[in-house]
């Protein structure tokens, strides 16, 4: 997409894979036949960068790759 110069195209599916990363995280820390806790689900389906970021344990290495504080 971007030999193509479909920006617009790449910058969506970017921010996709970063969300499915994301959410992988999530899945990952839930046990098997574990049923999550409501709130915690509630919060995982949702695709904004900071509360999945949160829920995927990685807040500390975001912050020090990126020298953001949230």
């Amino acid at each position: 997409m971007l030999e193509a110069e479909l920006w617009d195209g790449a910058y969506y599916l970017a921010g996709f894979a970063v969300e499915c990363a994301l959410k992988a995280c999530i899945a990952k820390q839930t046990l098997r036949h574990e049923f999550p806790d409501k709130k915690r689900a509630i919060e995982s389906s949702s695709d904004e960068l900071l509360p999945l970021v949160r829920l995927a344990g990685v807040l500390a290495s975001f912050d020090l790759e990126q020298g953001l504080r949230f």
